[in-house]
Order: structure tokens, then sequence, then C-alpha cells
């Protein structure tokens, strides 16, 4: 080999590895300003805006109590203020710790959702208390749920295992249909003066911010002691639990209790409340019973039993109840189909012995028509997620037409890489996304009659989430490909790009505590071809009107879901191809450093069309859905020169999209010379 050409080769390779690895950490920081997704523990007051949505984790708080130079003492607070989702049903899901002895408890105090404004979903205890020493005090947590969609399953415990008492504290506001899955079956409640303290100078007082034992305000919330977390069956069977509450006070009033009943063998749930105070007035729901199962859809049913069953008892006479309707769901055909059902109880009361009883004789209601089940939108988001890998295609070839138009622009071949991110919005079941993944490639420049021709090859990766109130899914591409462009003496140029790979999906669906999972993996390919002229106006600016076109194809998919540890529905999906059209233009400013410029397009989806089939025994169902759509492409970007790196970037987002909606795409690329 040639001094010259091993020496240049050798500039290549290590060329090609700085500019991977630069690449892999300049991901765009709007890519992973995502949710937080794991563990947290704060040792310093801090107020989290971002959203919480961790599986298998913990948010933790704790004082901080150093006595080794430098001595530090103090309280720590941490409150989240946006959405929160924590799945951990065998462990914590909330801690707040202290470190402190004596009068001071340098405690954690964790407060969520303070303004009761947003969406709170946990499934795990709640922890408080000092670890190393449980006679000590300390471990404040303030949970504040509103919402149909809030709810927190699971246990109120100190370090010691049991309830807190006197040592830390928990308080739990249910508002505006919130609901609580009560872990234990006994719950000694605090009055609300029952309040830690906190010294500012020499002074002490009390601080509403240090609940101790257990605070409970149900007023318009409900406590469901029917299931052990949403759609998920407890271990008790029907109509044999009891749940007791302590020191009740008026704690309780306008709360909810719903409860579940086995008439067909004279067995309820009940609810038991002692030192109740003043007079209060309750909500009594039936929210499962198994005899529902035996009626078909469309049906008025009614099951009753001969005796008197008692479901409630408060040591105050003169309180009050009610029994509205309630609507209970299961699941049909693997998952396929869920049902609802309408429940409303027949109930009679006594008073004696100074206590208000109040006794089940019978449910009615109507079994309704099935409706979508959550197998279906499982199915149905996989189906989708086809479509949004395809639209993130295309985004990584105008990427890709980024690059070629930096070397129109005077910048120079070679190795390079650009790491990208986005959210969007698709499917027929409103689903956000959010991806992020890296292209890297190589290319060069020849001349050709009155122009140059670039050429290079690329190859990229990238990896998605997708998530809505009833799933979750991932998606994952490898993508290898090549690309050219021409571009003549007058500014006029053409672009292709040619590509081909292999996605992967999967989404799992949570219903009844059944788990319905779905995946497949698919080959793809995708062409973009793209017309443009950059055209100079006064004074550095320039204008490039351009049309592109670009096709996508991704095979067809045969699977069969999981329904828990079973083999559930069967699905067929066809496969996608899709065809858009695009006409836009860029305005920019170019000087001998580089280019900024704006673009606007408009986009038109001609194809698009997704089938489904799905079936489980004698159900069957096919689905079809149109993602034929128009809408407006507009964004910001730039190349630069810096020393001996080329700097391009852009920042863009959608408009009038229905099929997918991108709410933003960030990309930033480098190539470095020596």
């Amino acid at each position: 080999m040639k001094p010259n050409a091993k020496e240049k080769q050798m500039r290549l390779r290590a060329q090609t590895a700085l500019a991977l690895t630069l690449g892999m950490g300049i991901l765009p920081a709007a890519a992973h300003a995502a949710p937080i997704t794991s563990s947290q523990t704060y040792t310093a007051d801090t107020t989290e805006t971002r959203d919480v949505e961790i599986t298998g984790g913990t948010i933790t708080v704790e004082g901080i109590d150093q006595d080794t130079p430098p001595s530090h003492h103090a309280n720590r607070t941490a409150t989240l203020t946006g959405n929160v989702r924590i799945i951990n049903p065998s462990g914590n899901v909330l801690e707040a710790l202290s470190h402190g002895d004596g009068t001071e408890d340098w405690t954690g105090i964790l407060t969520v959702n303070p303004n009761g404004t947003k969406r709170v979903q946990l499934h795990g205890d709640i922890l408080v208390g000092r670890p190393d020493n449980p006679t000590e005090r300390g471990g404040y947590v303030n949970l504040y749920l509103s919402g149909r969609d809030s709810y927190f399953a699971g246990g109120i415990k100190d370090v010691t295992g049991n309830p807190p008492s006197t040592r830390g504290g928990v308080r739990l506001v249910l508002s505006n249909g919130a609901t609580w899955y009560p872990k234990a079956d006994s719950y000694a409640l605090a009055a609300p003066n029952d309040l830690g303290q906190t010294r500012n100078g020499g002074t002490w007082s009390s601080d509403s911010n240090k609940p101790l034992g257990f605070h409970l305000s149900a007023n318009g919330g409900a406590i469901n002691m029917a299931f052990a977390a949403p759609t998920t069956p407890r271990a008790a069977a029907a109509g044999q639990r009891t749940l007791t509450f302590a020191n009740t006070g008026a704690s309780l009033n306008g709360a909810t209790f719903r409860i579940s009943t086995d008439l067909t063998n004279g067995r309820a749930d009940q609810v038991i409340l002692n030192g109740v105070s003043s007079n209060n007035h309750y909500h009594l729901q039936v929210a499962y019973d198994p005899g529902m199962n035996a009626f078909p859809a469309e049906t008025d049913y009614e099951i009753s039993h001969p005796s008197q069953i008692k479901i409630f008892e408060s040591s105050n006479p003169n309180d009050t109840y009610d029994t509205p309707e309630y609507k209970t769901r299961k699941a049909v055909a693997a998952g396929l189909l869920q049902q609802d059902f309408t429940v409303r109880p027949t109930t009679t009361e006594s008073q004696a012995g100074g206590k208000k009883t109040v006794y089940i004789t019978k449910i009615a209601g109507r079994a309704m028509t099935p409706t979508d089940g959550p197998a279906l939108t499982a199915a149905d988001l996989l189906m989708d997620m086809a479509l949004a890998q395809l639209s993130a295609w295309r985004g990584e070839n105008n990427d890709l037409h980024r690059r070629m138009g930096a070397l129109r622009a005077g910048g120079e071949p070679g190795a390079w890489v650009r790491g990208y991110g986005g959210r969007n919005e698709f499917g027929s079941y409103p689903t956000t996304g959010r991806y992020s993944g890296v292209q890297a490639g190589i290319d060069r420049a020849v001349p050709l009659k009155d122009g140059t021709l670039f050429t290079g090859i690329a190859a990229s990766m990238m990896n998605g989430s997708a998530h809505n109130r009833d799933l979750d899914g991932s998606y994952r591409s490898h993508f290898f490909g090549a690309y050219g462009s021409y571009m003549g003496k007058r500014g006029d140029y053409i672009d292709a790009i040619v590509k081909y790979g292999r996605m992967t999906n999967d989404a799992t669906a949570v219903f009844d505590g059944t788990a319905y999972t779905g995946g497949y993996g698919v080959n793809g390919w995708n062409i973009s071809v793209e017309y443009g002229r950059r055209m100079p106006l006064r004074d550095h600016f320039y204008w490039t009107p351009q049309a592109e076109l670009n096709y996508g194809h991704i095979g067809g998919a045969s699977y069969t879901m999981r329904a828990g540890s079973m083999a559930g529905a069967h699905i067929d999906s066809d496969a996608v191809t899709s065809l858009i059209g695009r006409i836009g233009a860029q305005i920019g400013y170019e000087d001998e450093r580089g280019t900024v410029y704006l673009k606007l397009g408009f986009l038109h989806e001609f194809k698009a069309d997704l089938h489904m089939r799905a079936a489980y025994g004698s159900t069957s169902i096919d689905r079809s859905y149109s993602a034929r759509d128009s809408y407006f492409e507009y964004g910001v970007g730039f190349a630069r020169r810096v020393g001996r790196a080329d700097l391009y970037g852009e920042l863009s987002r959608t408009a009038g999209a229905d099929a997918i909606s991108e709410k933003w795409k960030a990309n930033l690329g480098v190539r470095v010379e020596f």
C-alpha cells in the first residue's frame, strides 16, 4: 500500500471512531428530557416538575445528620408536582427516612401532587421512619390524590413493618373520585392536629408537613376493598374481607366504600368504623360478585339471598348512607373484549347498641355489550407502531437529506454521526411515543460533468416507547442504507436514499391482574427522492424550493399473544405501505462559516392503510385503519464549521396531522477531520 494511501486510511479510521464517540454523546438533550424512569434518592430540598414513570423502583427522600466534620444537620423536602406513576407491587413506591435522634428528627419529607392537579398512580407500599433505629422519630409522606385516574394500591408502614404511630407518619388525601386500595385490614387514624415539630431558631412549632401517624381524608374519594389494585383481584375470596378503622372521627365523611359480595353463598365484605364523631354520610357500592359472570350481554340480572348480610357498621348511629350504582368490568375471549356490568345493591339498616348497621339483601343491574378489550388494544398499538416506525424512518431520511445539504453547502465529506430524538402522538387509541437514535455514515465527493456527485453509506439504530393510560409498548429498529446527491452548477440538486432493515415491536396491557402481551419482528425498506434548487437572494440570503417523494414498506406479521402464562389471541397484521409526498422550501442565511435556515413543507400521505385480524375461539375481529393524512412540517436548522468540526442540527414539528402528530423532533450531527 502506498504511504499516502495508508496514512489516509488511518486518518479515516480515527475519524470514524471519534465521530461515533462524539455522536453518541450528543444525542439531543430534548430526546432525554423524558419522565424519571428509575429510582431516585433525594438528600437536598427538591421540587421535581418532571413526570415520574417508574416500574420496580422507589422515590426516596432522606434527612441529613452528619456529625463528622464538616457537620451538617437538616430536614430535607422533596416535592413531586408532575404526573406520577410508580408500579412496584412487591416493594416500596415512596420512602421518607430520618436520621435524627434526641429532640431533632432530621427527617425526609416527601410531598406528592400538593396542588391536586396531576394524575398519580401508585402500586406498592409507603415506608417512613429511621432505618437504623426504629424508636427514633421522623419520616413523613404527604400524598394528595385527585381524579378518577389517580389511585394508591398498597400498604402504609414504618421501618418495623407496622402502621406508623407517633414516630413518623403519612397523610393521604382522596378527592374527586381518586381511589385507595388498602393492603391491610385494620387502620388506626390520627387526629388532624397530631403533628411533628420543627425548630426555627430557638422556637419549636407544629409543622403541618409532618403528620404523626396515619392521617386520612376521603371526602369525595373511594376506598376499594374488592380489588388489590385497579382491575387486579385480591387474594381473599369475594365477600370474605373485613376492613376496620379505629379513631375514625370525621375523617371518612363523604367517602365511598366499594365491597365485594358472593350473595349466592351468603357472603359479603364488611366495613367497620369505630370512634366516629359528628354525623357523617357515606356511599356504599358493590364492585364485584362472581354471580354476575353467568349473565349474557344485554341482559338485566338480579342476585339475592334470603337472609340479611351485614356490610357496614358505624359507632355513630346517626350516620347516613346511600347506595349509588357502580359499573364494573371483566375480560372476555382472552382479553380481546371486555364487558361492563352495572351493579346496584338493595339494603336495610338498623340502629341498636349505639351503632348504625347496614345489611344487603340483593344486587341488580345489567350486563352490557362487550367492547374492545386489553388484548385488542395491545394488538392495535402494535399495528399502529408499524406506522410510527415508518414516520421515524422518514425522519431519518430527512436527516440524511440534511447531511447532503451540508455537503452541498461546502461541508467536507468523510465520516459523520448524528443523534436524534423526538416525541409524537399516534394511533387509533391516543398514544404518546418517545424515541431516540443514532445514525453514522461515511461519504465522498467526486466531480461529475458540470457538478458534483456525493455518495455514501449509513447505518442507524433507534429505540422508542409508546404509552397511553391502558398499555405500554416499545419498538426498536436497525437499518443500513446508501445515499447519493448530485448538485449541478446552477444550484439544482437531486438526492436519493435507499434503506433496508429490521424492526421489532412489543406491547403489554394489564387488566384484572392479567398481562396481555404481544410482539413481533419484521423487515422493511424505504426509498426517498428529493429534488430542489438553491437560489441566491441578497446579502448572503438564499431560498430553496423542494419536492420529495418517500416510499416505505413493512412486512406483515403473524403472532400469538400471551394472556398471563397462557396462549392468547392469534393476530395477523397485513403489510404496511406508506407513500408520502412533500413540497416545501427553505430560506436561510449563509456565510463562510455555515448556514442557518427556516423550513416549511406541506405533506400528504397517499397510502398507509392498516389491517389486522384477531381471533380466539369463536371470537374473530377484523380491524382496518387508514392513516392517509395531510399536514404541515416546519422547523429551524443550522450547519456550522467550528474548528475542525462540522456541526449541523435541526428542530422541527408538525401541525394539522391526524394520524401521526410529531410534537417535536431534534437532531444534532458532527463530523471531525484531522
